[in-house]
């Protein structure tokens, strides 16, 4: 989790496209890991989503409350189970990009 939280003070001054897309990447290993870790249907994705709205929000990033198609979703946790994130950074950088819903 360390470099989420490292990312949330860094690259403001920068320039917030770099931000963003560091944001979008070290939140997307997070949640990824996080829905590796407790992956039950069951409420946990409802959690999942609140967590990482939260920290989008305390980042100075808020996350679109739109939830991605179910498919998309699926296939982009799958993807990242398996070492591929880049499924995952897509979906979270639109939902980022489109701000708060």
């Amino acid at each position: 989790m360390g470099p989420l939280f490292r990312v949330r003070g860094s690259g403001r001054s920068a320039g917030q496209a770099s931000y963003a897309a560091n944001f979008v990447r070290a939140s997307s290993g997070l949640y990824g890991d996080i829905k590796a870790l407790h992956p039950f249907r069951e409420g946990n994705g409802s959690a999942q989503r609140a967590f990482l709205g939260e920290l989008s929000k305390q980042a100075g990033r808020p996350i679109n409350r739109a939830t991605p198609a179910p498919d998309e979703n699926q296939e982009a946790s799958i993807k990242s189970f398996l070492g591929d994130n880049q499924p995952l950074e897509r979906m979270l950088d639109r939902l980022v990009s489109q701000g708060p819903g």
